[in-house]
């Protein structure tokens, strides 16, 4: 009879409020991403503003008083390539990623899911290799002790550093993206899916830019 019992636990199933307390975390965890990519964001639209005025001081410098601003060029360089890593997760979480989407539209709602997780998890695997590269080489920048061949003679593993965290937050941003919508595909949740991990259309950007207007 103990057997038995234990057996029948066993085979128990799990309480239904699991998976939504699952899903509940989830959502928890992806509203933080976005507070902390829309936080990113704006720093990066800060560091690209701030740069098109140092790139205007310079070339007014250079026309006018025969003078050039020391590392104009490097430093927005920097800019451009911090924005762009700290950028690229939050695209991710509000679906703004351009796709090709000419044949998907065209398919049932489950095929559509279907794509939507494969192209996440696509995607999840490019980050992966790029951010493994990028993780090579600020190491090997921090080992050599390597400076930019500027006269400013930036330490490398500075810029290097933040970008690489711009990156990983974008992976993991990919990842928590990923399991979700595979999450839900797995229970048959396609509204789920929809909001998780279809991409905006160019009807919702008409629309939101309606609103705006």
């Amino acid at each position: 009879m103990r057997g038995g019992l234990e057996r029948h636990a066993r085979q128990a199933p799990r309480p239904q409020g699991e998976r939504p307390l699952m899903a509940d975390r989830g959502a928890r965890i992806q509203d933080l991403f976005l507070r902390v990519g829309r936080g990113a964001s704006l720093a990066g639209g800060v560091l690209l503003l701030a740069s098109a005025v140092l790139i205007c001081v310079e070339i007014v410098s250079r026309k006018l008083l025969n003078r050039s601003l020391t590392g104009a060029d490097e430093l927005s360089g920097y800019a451009y390539a911090l924005s762009m890593a700290w950028g690229f997760g939050f695209v991710a979480l509000r679906g703004e990623h351009v796709r090709v989407d000419a044949l998907r539209v065209r398919l049932s709602a489950r095929l559509r899911s279907i794509l939507d997780v494969v192209a996440l998890g696509a995607f999840a695997s490019l980050m992966a290799v790029l951010v493994m590269r990028a993780t090579g080489m600020f190491l090997e920048g921090w080992r050599l002790g390597a400076k930019s061949n500027t006269p400013l003679s930036t330490p490398l593993w500075i810029p290097q550093s933040i970008w690489l965290a711009g990156l990983v937050f974008c992976l993991a941003t990919l990842v928590l993206l990923f399991l979700r919508s595979a999450l839900a595909l797995a229970r048959g949740d396609l509204a789920a899916i929809e909001t998780i991990a279809e991409p905006r259309s160019g009807a919702a950007d008409i629309e939101i830019a309606d609103a705006a207007g």
